[in-house]
């Protein structure tokens, strides 16, 4: 009798301020890193902008860890939740292993970024579906919810029970919030030898005289006084040539509607301003992944500042960049050589939602938003990667 080989599992840790999906493969580990990253918040207006770049990770923490002081659904979704500030924009990285892709289900409150579809566990692309999942490589980074070929519009974090959210919008309540990632690897006969790298979008600051200036290994150093509504410049590492902003200190109140409005304290998101990205068309076809697996799914949720702190202790990160101090300091807009890499179609029930300054106008909020035009021109271009087909700390997935 022919023996049965055990279902491959995947586990996830938070390391450091990433979470880590990985998976035994024989002798090797295989898997996939995420990262959640700050990012300047695109003007909601006309312009279809490129990607702006990262300005540092947001910190990460286990709900596990943390039970007698979450709200008790979280224990049993599980997971790990991070602070935004209210309307916050952000974007998801992924670093990426060519020699064993991954296929990745993204949502919002449980509605699909890619597909605008509720929450479903298998991957579709047949039968006329639209693709609703990710594959990285080659797809390194999502900003937003796929609304046109090619086009998102940005993840911009707002408060639940506000109607918002584009979970709000499509369900016509906010139950969920939050982020929910689902990964598939694809099947063993597919996979080669471990070769992983990832791409990170940004630069790296470091201080120095004579203002910002190219430094060595591709660093740019600034030098001069930090500006106190600007940002202080912390370093982080360079990979393969493209570099990531940190944002440090951010002087500025929490923006957007009183608190007195908010209906809870959790928050989820919402679409802001229009971005050029494309989310890949499934190189390896839809029967290579393997979904037969236990693990490798994960409940993010999102809290804003003040539950951060009562829940930590901890002081959130301040607010990211604002546009002003982007433009002075000559932070760069990135674009992809990706011409010949198609896309998969937008999703016509993510296009249908209203936009976080469409809501403000419904509502007749006034002033929320800085959408004044700014002028953006991809400095840096970035080639596509396509497949070549520690003590950590474990995260629990719960029932959701």
């Amino acid at each position: 009798m022919a023996k049965t080989e055990p279902k491959e599992s995947i586990e996830i840790d938070v390391v450091g301020n990433s979470l880590h999906l990985s998976m035994k493969d024989g002798p090797r580990t295989r898997g996939i890193k995420i990262s959640l990253v700050r990012t300047l918040r695109i003007p909601d207006d006309d312009k279809i902008y490129p990607l702006p770049a990262g300005l540092g990770m947001f910190p990460i923490k286990r709900v596990e860890d943390y039970k007698e002081k979450v709200p008790k659904s979280w224990l049993e979704h599980g997971g790990v939740f991070f602070p935004m500030w209210q309307r916050e924009a952000m974007w998801m990285s992924f670093g990426q292993d060519v020699s064993c892709p991954f296929a990745m289900k993204v949502a919002a409150g449980k509605i699909n970024a890619i597909s605008g579809e509720t929450w479903t566990k298998e991957l579709k692309a047949k039968n006329g579906d639209i693709q609703d999942y990710a594959v990285s490589p080659p797809q390194a980074w999502i900003d937003g919810f796929n609304v046109g070929k090619e086009v998102i519009r940005q993840f911009v974090s707002m408060p639940l029970g506000m109607g918002y959210t584009v979970e709000g919008q499509i369900t016509g309540k906010e139950e969920f919030g939050g982020i929910q990632i689902q990964v598939y690897p694809i099947k063993k006969e597919h996979r080669k030898d471990p070769s992983s790298s990832g791409i990170l979008r940004g630069m790296t600051l470091t201080g120095g005289a004579g203002g910002m200036t190219s430094g060595a290994g591709g660093v740019i150093n600034y030098g001069g006084e930090v500006p106190t509504s600007g940002m202080a410049l912390v370093s982080e590492t360079s990979v393969n040539g493209a570099y990531m902003y940190s944002a440090g200190s951010i002087e500025g109140l929490e923006r957007g509607i009183s608190t007195k409005a908010l209906k809870s304290a959790e928050m989820g998101l919402a679409s802001g301003g229009r971005i050029t990205q494309k989310i890949y068309e499934d190189p390896h076809g839809v029967d290579s992944w393997n979904q037969d697996i236990e693990g490798g799914k994960i409940f993010i949720h999102i809290v804003n500042s003040e539950m951060w702190k009562q829940i930590t202790g901890e002081v959130n990160p301040p607010s990211p960049i604002s546009k002003e101090a982007y433009k002075t300091h000559g932070i760069p807009w990135f674009g992809m050589y990706d011409e010949g890499v198609p896309a998969v179609e937008g999703s016509t029930k993510l296009a249908g939602t209203k936009s976080v300054s469409e809501k403000d106008k419904e509502h007749n909020f006034s002033g929320q938003m800085d959408n004044e035009s700014l002028e953006a021109v991809p400095s840096v271009k970035i080639p596509v990667k396509m497949s070549e087909v520690q003590n950590k700390t474990k995260v629990k997935d719960g029932s959701w």
